[in-house]
């Protein structure tokens, strides 16, 4: 009955093992893609693109909760077993590793994107101040304008 057990745990350990593979496999898969969409649309800052890398932003958001709900689940499956298949623990090291360098470089090209448009932004609030002063100008020009029209109708 003991080897039985003993089987069947080690079944049970390897199937968790497998699941956490799977998982971190299927992330790093998303993780890489969601950079190459941050990438893509981060290049041009037009309203479209800013509206666009906002909802991205905001889908890729649920998506992560998605995630760490799963992972969560995983994680006390993980620390309940006792071992796991050396092979499958050494992919797992590796795709733990590879999921995090991806996680930071989702997280590094999102700050990038969000200081371009803080940049763009306070480009945009410049020239609105500029237009504003030349307006301002514009009219005081206008005024001295109508001024001289009385000299041209005084003459």
């Amino acid at each position: 009955m003991r080897a039985h057990n003993v089987r069947a745990e080690s079944h049970d350990e390897a199937s968790v093992a497998l699941r956490v593979q799977v998982y971190l496999e299927r992330q790093l898969r998303w993780l890489e893609a969601a950079l190459i969409r941050m990438e893509k649309l981060s290049e041009s800052l037009d309203e479209d693109t800013v509206e666009n890398l906002i909802a991205q932003a905001a889908r890729d958001e649920q998506e992560l909760d998605t995630f760490a709900r799963e992972q969560q689940a995983l994680l006390r499956e993980w620390r309940a077993i006792h071992s796991a298949p050396e092979d499958i623990a050494d992919a797992i090291r590796t795709l733990a590793r590879q999921n995090t360098l991806a996680a930071n470089e989702l997280f590094e090209a999102r700050a990038r994107a969000q200081q371009r448009i803080e940049l763009a932004l306070q480009e945009n609030q410049a020239a609105m101040k500029a237009l504003k002063q030349g307006r301002a100008l514009t009219q005081r020009y206008d005024t001295r304008l109508r001024d001289m029209g009385y000299f041209e109708r005084q003459a």
